[in-house]
């Protein structure tokens, strides 16, 4: 009897139309023959008795229609036993495991199945998939595709967590060496969602040479669905400084620039019914996210002197364009008409909010460059940055548009620019109050005062006083205005 591949099953192209047999519904007697218990006497096809190998790839087929039905039915229990079980062979693991990868893909089951231990070794299911990682190709997917999926949600990740070591070393070379970009995608977001959280898991994957492996995979592999678990992984690694500074060392920043050129040309909708185009946004949104990271460690000048100033200009104006964009909603074709509120705050798109979130960060710290202050006025977006620091809901955003109108002003010619293009006055007045200290820059003129502006050092140490000066200049200002003209 011909047992169909366990490769990317789907809908009746599996086992089940084949098979003869009356009982091939009788899911508590599959469920009993998978898990030893008994055996399935097949009243067709020459009476043969039922395999371990058929009676999963049977239940694999109900599992599609109803895999809630099949977990409740003791199906996870069968399937550790199988892969537990010394006695059994790889096409029976190879189908179990199928079977397994198959109940977790419903949400509903995740809980249970994490919890639910061998009934061979009493080990649980993580610890037993967790074998299969550096098995055969479907077995490697599918224990792939489980870690993943156990390790996606909140609650269950807590769970899988505390039962296993996350095996870093093994998941990594499945990223390194793997052919199958499925398996590779699965092991980056797997990665991701172990981190979530925990600072300590971040720096861990650095030194273990995580970043040096991720690198390397981009480059190779451009595939859409490992372009974006990659960047979604590297995004979350570089919520800590030590890694910024790692992945800066491994030359990703050039990556990132030459990634997104590629990745501008697709469409760049949010269109909720072509999920491809939200899928090409949210890579855009994560790698401008690690830009903006990356220009957030201490040597930022340095970074930035390598790079083409142009260049990274463009990629955060495009980033601001593209977000900005989507906050002009379709109007129904004029049929509805919705009064708003001028000073209403627009909802966004996550994806959105994320991709104007990192590309104002940007242009924060660009504009810190003369050249670049020049660049970002002539490519437009006084008026985009305007609209987002007094619309946006996101506190960051709008903390990020004023910090970089702010920087814009200080610019010969720009203030006037920018009074005589409606910028409010609430923001312009900002340019002339001092600009905050970036912790990384006081943190340096601490080390070596000696060395530092003079200027600086005094509003470092001494801020009460410098507040002071300021207050009594403003106050002598006012005095002059308030006299009357001779």
């Amino acid at each position: 009897m011909t047992v169909a591949s366990t490769s990317a099953p789907s809908g009746e192209a599996l086992y089940y139309p084949q098979n003869n047999s009356e009982s091939k519904n009788d899911v508590a007697s599959l469920v009993s023959t998978l898990g030893g218990l008994g055996v399935l006497q097949n009243k067709g096809a020459g009476g043969q008795p039922t395999t371990k190998t058929e009676a999963a790839f049977l239940l694999r087929h109900h599992a599609l229609k109803s895999a809630k039905e099949i977990c409740a039915a003791g199906a996870t229990s069968s399937c550790l036993f199988v892969l537990d079980n010394k006695e059994c062979g790889q096409i029976e693991r190879t189908s179990a495991i199928g079977l397994l990868h198959t109940l977790c893909k419903e949400e509903a089951n995740r809980e249970a199945i994490a919890v639910w231990r061998s009934p061979v070794t009493q080990n649980y299911t993580a610890r037993v998939v967790c074998k299969f990682l550096s098995s055969t190709d479907d077995c490697q997917a599918s224990a792939m595709g489980i870690l993943r999926l156990l390790l996606e949600n909140t609650q269950t990740r807590k769970t899988v967590l505390s039962q296993i070591e996350f095996p870093w070393k093994v998941v990594l070379r499945a990223i390194d060496d793997t052919p199958s970009d499925t398996i590779i995608a699965d092991a980056m977001m797997a990665m991701r969602f172990a981190i979530a959280g925990n600072d300590d898991l971040k720096v861990h994957f650095g030194k273990v040479g995580g970043i040096k492996v991720l690198v390397s995979a981009i480059r190779r592999r451009k595939t859409d669905n490992v372009v974006e678990a990659a960047t979604g992984l590297f995004y979350r690694l570089l919520e800590v400084e030590a890694n910024r500074i790692l992945s800066y060392q491994n030359g990703v920043i050039q990556m990132l620039t030459s990634l997104y050129k590629i990745r501008a040309e697709r469409p760049d909708t949010v269109d909720p019914a072509h999920p491809m185009k939200m899928f090409f946004a949210q890579t855009r949104a994560y790698i401008v996210g690690c830009l903006w990271w990356i220009f957030q460690i201490p040597n930022v000048d340095e970074v930035l002197r390598e790079m083409t100033d142009q260049d990274v200009v463009t990629i955060a104006m495009g980033a601001l364009k593209e977000g900005v964009a989507s906050l002009a909603g379709d109007d129904g074709g004029g049929k509805k008409k919705k009064k708003k509120k001028k000073s209403a705050k627009v909802k966004v798109n996550p994806t959105m909010e994320l991709l104007m979130k990192a590309s104002t960060g940007c242009l924060r710290h660009l504009a810190c460059s003369d050249p670049n202050k020049v660049r970002i006025v002539a490519s437009g977006a006084v008026p985009m940055l305007t609209q987002l620091a007094e619309t946006s809901t996101s506190t960051k955003i709008r903390a990020n548009a004023k910090y970089t109108l702010c920087l814009l002003c200080i610019l010969g010619g720009c203030y006037d620019y920018m009074v005589s293009t409606g910028v409010p006055q609430t923001i312009v007045s900002l340019a002339q109050a001092p600009i905050p200290i970036l912790p990384s820059v006081k943190q340096e003129v601490l080390r070596s005062p000696q060395s530092a502006d003079p200027e600086l050092l005094g509003q470092i140490l001494n801020p009460e006083k410098k507040k002071a000066e300021e207050d009594e200049a403003r106050g002598a200002e006012a005095g002059d205005a308030a006299k009357p003209k001779a």
